[in-house]
């Protein structure tokens, strides 16, 4: 038989390609020819490669401009900029398909599969010297690292909707160099990565602006401490920095595990948020951190705000050994250096709603606190400006170790909100010197929550002259407000004077009330709105009221013994004197365990109340009232009302006066002055 057998093309073979590359390291080269990849059953035919797509639907992004064939060669260029969006470590899936063609011209000739290829992120630097570049609508920069000045000048704009994409930011690096970063009309500005610090003015120039409603954003993923530095990073550094955030909607914040903000922290460096502009997300905001470093804060315009908030994580802790876990937002202005925090309109806010405890304060502390050198000044200024402290356990230290200042005016605001406690010490430590100011119509310092009634392990209010050796000063004056419930000067034990205070002018009215505060649980915690001068051995205080300013310290229901104290302990020197003005002590309630409103002058030191020029000093006690002087053994208490007018009176239940009870007590009348005792069942003067 004769068979005939006629020859059939057979199809050519095409396989898929799997592979792996790093972001730039030159070419990838597949041989799609190699005989392996690609081959043909019949011998003799000669293979080639005719088409080369990207598979869009199966890749992450478009590579158009990065591959290429080229006699049978596919070639992928990872060094191509198609590739910066990619962060290191970031991969990113191509696919590629292709076909093969055995060149017979048949119907079964060709033969197609893919090239899968997964692309590994590297770290892309990018350097801006002596240039100015623009990212515009529609576009995206990305890096890992961008550094703008490093070497030269440079200036970045990111404008019309642009955005930015970066692991870590330098901006003014080296001495002589400079840098500005623009961020404008509703760009945003994203720099991410683990613990990222932001660095502006490092050892040169550098300046950030954000504005017309454009963000800037520092997230630390899981990193500690990310941040950002204003102004010198290192001791040496003599970098000059500027942050500017302005206008309604523009913002920079912070994001991550105890984020932190230093402004001029080894050299110069200012941080300005206005015309509506916020600023957000600090756990620890240092001003004037180290010796050498000056930082100014500003803060306007009626809408603008600084928000601080969260508490340091255990993390945190254990890497800062001057961090404590749990530990609430902190403020320090003029920490080792020269801070300076000016607030002509806006709202600071430090706050936080995890509980807090004794020693983990939300608060802050103006000159030093961190070492000892430092210089620190609050302004708050006009009647739209706002400090205010608002969480469980509130501190504020003013000349905390070092020089301090705090001034209220203009109608400002500064509130210190603490639900368990709220405590001001002014000039604590020994050799500080701490000075606070409260002036003019409106213009208010309110130590305590209206709500506030939980006792806690330390007394809240305001002790003028801390209790180790410092030097304090408080003056409330030109009919502003004080609030608090325990107000007290000289408790320095050191036997020289050390605290003052003085309320003066028309209008001018200070309200000590357990509204704002408690005593620590014990027999002195039902007790209402409280002021001394001079309380253990060694403390030496002196509290002025002038000028018809008038001081209320009142006690309401379930509360008593609202009183003045002059001198408690042995060892102990305070004088009062009341000008022309007036102390109403005012208790509305009966039969509560604290006992009834008073004044004590040398409880057991030396104490004097000085009444003249028609001051007057009213006791309404609904449980009598009691004025002594001359309490204990060795104690000195001397009470003068002098000149018409001047009146020292008693009003209650059954009030009474003792002079030189088991001490030393005198009491003078003179030129016109008057004490008068008005009991609804008898009243009593005693002497010795």
């Amino acid at each position: 038989a004769l068979v005939s057998i006629t020859a059939v093309n057979d199809a050519p073979i095409a396989n898929p390609v799997l592979d792996d590359v790093n972001e730039d390291t030159g070419f990838l080269n597949v041989d799609l020819l190699d005989g392996v990849i690609t081959s043909d059953p019949d011998s003799g035919d000669v293979l080639a490669i005719t088409s080369l797509t990207q598979n869009l639907a199966g890749s992450d992004f478009d590579a158009t401009g990065a591959f290429v064939l080229v006699d049978g060669e596919f070639r992928l260029d990872t060094d191509s900029a198609v590739f910066d969006a990619l962060l290191a470590g970031d991969q990113a899936v191509l696919v590629f398909d292709y076909t093969v063609d055995d060149q017979q011209g048949e119907l079964n000739s060709t033969a197609s599969s893919t090239i899968t290829v997964t692309v590994t992120g590297a770290a892309d630097s990018i350097v801006l010297d002596d240039t100015v570049v623009e990212v515009g609508t529609g576009e995206t920069l990305t890096a890992d690292e961008l550094i703008v000045g490093q070497f030269g000048v440079a200036t970045l704009n990111v404008t019309g909707g642009g955005q930015v994409l970066t692991k870590s930011l330098l901006i003014g690096a080296n001495a002589t160099t400079s840098g500005i970063v623009n961020v404008l009309s509703a760009s945003q500005f994203n720099v991410t990565g683990t613990g990222t610090v932001v660095a502006v003015g490092q050892d040169g120039a550098g300046v950030l602006n954000v504005s017309g409603g454009s963000s800037f954003t520092i997230d630390g993923l899981a990193g500690v401490f990310p941040g950002l530095i204003i102004g010198g990073d290192v001791a040496g550094d003599t970098g000059t920095g500027m942050v500017t955030v302005t206008g309604t909607g523009s913002s920079l914040t912070l994001v991550g595990d105890t984020p932190f903000v230093e402004v001029g922290n080894t050299h110069i460096g200012t941080l300005n948020v206005e015309s509506g502009g916020t600023f957000s997300g600090a756990t620890f905001l240092l001003i004037g951190r180290e010796v050498g470093g000056t930082g100014t804060v500003n803060l306007s315009g009626a809408t603008s705000n600084i928000t601080m908030s969260g508490v340091a994580s255990a993390a945190a802790a254990a890497v800062a050994p001057t961090v404590d876990e749990g530990q609430g937002p902190f403020l320090n202005v003029g920490a080792r250096g020269t801070g300076t925090l000016n607030i002509t309109g806006g709202t600071f806010l430090i706050t936080t709603a995890v509980p807090l405890g004794d020693f983990l304060e939300a608060g802050f502390n103006v000159g030093g606190g961190a070492g000892g050198g430092g210089n620190g000044t609050i302004n708050v200024d006009g009647n739209t400006s706002v400090l205010r402290v608002d969480a469980s356990h509130v501190f504020a230290g003013i000349g905390r170790t070092d020089m301090g200042a705090l001034n209220i005016t203009n109608g400002g605001l500064v509130e210190l909100l603490g639900t368990a406690r709220s405590t001001m010490i002014i000039g604590d430590d020994p050799g500080s010197n701490g000075t606070v100011l409260v002036d003019g119509i409106g213009s208010t310092l309110t130590v305590g929550t209206p709500t506030s009634t939980t006792p806690n392990a330390f007394d809240g209010g305001i002790f003028v002259g801390g209790f180790d050796g410092g030097f304090g000063s408080l003056t409330v004056s030109g009919g502003a407000t004080l609030n608090t419930f325990n107000l007290q000067a000289g408790r320095g034990g050191t036997g020289s004077l050390s605290g003052i205070i003085t309320i003066t002018d028309p209008g001018t009215t200070v309200n000590l009330s357990e509204a704002f505060g408690t005593f620590f649980p014990g027999p002195d915690e039902f007790e209402g709105g409280f002021l001394r001068a001079g309380r253990d051995a060694g403390d030496v205080g002196e509290i002025r009221i002038l000028n018809q300013a008038v001081v209320n310290i009142t006690s309401g229901a379930g509360f008593s013994a609202p009183g003045l104290q002059i001198a408690r302990n042995f060892g102990s020197t305070g004088t009062v004197l009341v000008d022309n003005a007036t102390i109403n002590i005012v208790q509305t309630d009966v039969n509560t365990p604290a006992g009834s409103a008073f004044i004590s002058v040398g409880r057991g030191g030396v104490g004097t109340l000085t009444i003249q020029n028609g001051g007057s000093v009213n006791i309404d006690s609904a449980d009598g009232g009691f004025v002594s002087a001359g309490r204990d053994v060795g104690s000195d208490g001397s009470i003068l009302v002098t000149g018409v007018g001047s009146t020292l009176a008693i009003t209650g239940l059954d009030p009474f006066v003792i002079i030189g009870q088991r001490g030393v007590g005198v009491l003078n009348i003179t030129d016109g002055g008057t004490v008068n005792l008005t009991g609804f069942a008898d009243a009593f003067m005693g002497v010795g």
